[in-house]
């Protein structure tokens, strides 16, 4: 899921297309590092005057509590909510992952270097998003898979599930 980060000032973040492709991440050592691939499957607009019935029932409790609800009390007028792509229901046979390594292996979140050069990725852009129009299908799905090969590469897997953590007893 993903909504408001950067929507508010980037009109285009707000009308993305099914099947669209954002890679979430930043910069390390002025190289682009992936934290998420996201794959649109489909989405959904709502304002502070009907987020609760349009994305509310879309999402899970611990997101509406820590992103819908925030961003409405501080004034926020509307956004998207994206809904993504899975392995088990892909768009255009691509779907949103996170690259991960074993419990066991490595305690912090895998975050490896993706370069597709321009005009894909900008490693000088920080905390900005840009959009590019992408001429086809093929030509994305290509895109998609350029960023899997380098996710494996790096020794990462494509991790599709995260669940939420539980609440710890004692």
């Amino acid at each position: 899921m993903y909504t408001y980060c950067r929507q508010p000032r980037n009109r285009k973040l707000r009308m993305l297309s099914d099947g669209s492709l954002i890679l979430f991440g930043s910069k390390s050592k002025g190289r682009f590092v992936l934290d998420t691939a996201f794959v649109v499957a489909e989405s959904v607009s709502h304002t502070a005057g009907d987020y609760a019935v349009t994305a509310g029932p879309r999402v899970n409790r611990v997101f509406r509590e820590t992103t819908l609800d925030p961003m409405y009390q501080q004034g926020t007028r509307g956004a998207r909510l994206y809904l993504g792509a899975t392995a088990s229901n892909p768009a255009g046979g691509m779907f949103s992952f996170v690259p991960c390594l074993p419990g066991r292996e490595q305690r912090t979140f895998a975050r490896p270097v993706i370069d597709l050069g321009e005009p894909w990725i900008k490693p000088n852009r920080t905390q900005q998003a840009g959009t590019i129009l992408v001429e086809s299908g093929d030509e994305l799905h290509e895109l998609w898979q350029r960023v899997v090969a380098a996710v494996v590469e790096h020794g990462c897997a494509l991790g599709v599930r995260v669940d939420l953590p539980g609440v710890r007893r004692r």
